[in-house]
């Protein structure tokens, strides 16, 4: 038997699954070659010495594992809540401004902003203060649901 076919059965023959005739044949080509042989000695120890490596311990792993899938549900969980507060404080602010205020908003801004730099301004309309609170509000969650999302996937990225 050459050195070729004696290492293609070896694993075989470590664990028993050879006919008595083919494992005789093996036994005595390890007895004769040296270097079948150390292949052999480093195929025996091979078990032993992954059984020496430290891995991770069950529980453990699961429970990180877990834990992770937990956060990821509630983070979504989250994310659609705010997602929904988002879109009644949107709906909210146009309704306070209806379509055409939409438009008289934007050009209102414009006069403000122009009043800032010496222009005259008119004073507040009654709806102004819960339209700058609706838009605040607005403006806040969107934040704060923009952090979570970009805190989630910057999370996703290093696991």
């Amino acid at each position: 038997m050459d050195c070729a076919s004696v290492r293609e059965q070896l694993e075989a023959y470590i664990d028993g699954d050879l006919d008595d005739a083919l494992a005789t044949t093996l036994t005595g080509h390890l007895r004769r070659c040296g270097g079948c042989a150390e292949e052999h000695r480093a195929a025996i120890a091979l078990p032993a010495h992954l059984a020496a490596l430290r891995g991770p311990v069950g529980p453990d792993l699961v429970a990180s594992v877990m834990s992770r899938v937990r956060a990821g549900r509630l983070a979504g969980q989250v994310s659609a809540a705010l997602l929904t507060l988002e879109a009644i404080l949107a709906c909210l602010a146009l309704v306070q401004l209806g379509v055409d205020g939409l438009f008289a908003a934007a050009a209102a801004s414009l006069q403000d902003g122009a009043s800032l730099f010496g222009g005259s301004a008119a004073g507040p309309a009654p709806g102004d203060l819960a339209l700058v609170l609706t838009l605040l509000a607005l403006v806040t969650v969107t934040a704060i649901h923009l952090g979570l999302v970009g805190a989630t996937t910057s999370r996703r990225d290093t696991a």
